[in-house]
């Protein structure tokens, strides 16, 4: 997030390095240091720390590597509106970030509204009165974040519009965390009608959504977007679910409706707040209206008697002879 200067060097013990090599919790006083406050005598300032990765160390698949950032922050009685944010990165690559949005108003008490967005909850929102603040999150470093040897652990603050701060501290629980559990990642199939397609007819666009992840993705959706208005969404074009555990599925179907012939391109994404936003492209022929072929009148058969007779041309047939005879009858 910041470059920052030669006074913020990072901080090594006398032994080098602390290897990160074991699952579990690497709080800042099992890396050599201790709790800290950043300097609040500029509009930016951070602090680092050296540490070690072991060989062939990266994010993924079996071992996961996550930062933890644990602070405080209080404003001045001068402070006025702005935004102040707070965050921690691993060789220079934002692994977490935090905005803080005060707003300052006449006759009322101070107001700060923060957010987050991360690889576990999702988006996260709040509302603190007054002039303090302190939160705990964590999230996943990112890919490049991660690399054999030495890296560098950073946390640092940066505030801008009137903000005025007094104290910005950041506790010794903070700093990484080594685990197994994977990330919530979605994995999307979809599926086509098996018969043809016809002008003027609806058919179902079928999906199933997969979270191959350990952690749970949050406010799931899924959404078809036709290409062309020749293709009409029956009912709702987007469906919800509040959560999918790690390990599961979700299925379902969109109605669409086809109002003329052609080849017509449907798309159908997936997304959460906390993952990846899988999309599956689909073309869909669109066949002509089936012609139909003409067929006879059916003839009908009412019972007469101990026999039938057959209504129809027959009867008409029958008709015109009795006339003929008639006639003849007559002459």
């Amino acid at each position: 997030m910041l470059a920052l200067g030669p006074a913020a060097a990072p901080a090594a013990s006398a032994d080098g390095p602390v290897l990160v090599d074991r699952r579990g919790d690497w709080d800042l006083r099992r890396l050599g240091a201790t709790g800290f406050d950043l300097p609040t005598d500029a509009k930016r300032s951070g602090h680092s720390i050296e540490l070690s990765f072991p060989p062939g160390a990266r994010q993924g698949p079996d071992r996961w590597y996550l930062i933890r950032l644990h602070f405080e922050v209080q404003l001045s009685r001068r402070t006025g509106s702005g935004f102040v944010y707070m965050g921690g990165a691993t060789n220079g690559r934002a692994g977490e970030l935090v905005e803080l949005r005060v707003r300052r108003r006449a006759a009322r008490p101070l107001r700060i509204a923060w957010n987050s967005l991360d690889l576990i909850r999702g988006a996260a929102t709040g509302t603190v009165r007054g002039r303090t603040v302190e939160l705990d999150v964590q999230n996943y470093l990112q890919n490049k974040g991660v690399r054999p040897g030495r890296n560098v652990l950073t946390f640092d603050v940066e505030w801008f519009g009137h903000i005025k701060l007094e104290r910005v501290r950041i506790f010794a629980d903070s700093g990484l965390r080594v685990s197994d559990r994977s990330p919530a990642h979605l994995v999307l199939a979809t599926s086509l009608p098996s018969d043809p397609v016809r002008e003027g007819e609806s058919f179902d666009i079928g999906y199933t959504l997969r979270n191959n992840g350990d952690r749970a993705a949050h406010k799931v959706g899924v959404t078809i977007e036709p290409s062309s208005p020749a293709l009409r969404i029956v009912g709702a074009p987007r469906h919800i679910r509040r959560a999918l555990p790690g390990g599961d599925r979700l299925s379902g179907r969109f109605r669409v409706q086809a109002t003329r012939r052609g080849r017509f391109r449907l798309e159908v994404h997936a997304g959460a707040e906390n993952t990846n936003s899988p999309l599956d492209e689909i073309v869909v022929p669109i066949h002509g209206r089936a012609t139909q072929q003409k067929t006879s009148r059916p003839e009908t058969v009412i019972p007469v008697g101990g026999g039938v007779a057959v209504v129809g041309l027959a009867l008409v047939s029958g008709a015109r002879t009795r006339l003929g005879r008639r006639r003849r009858s007559g002459d």
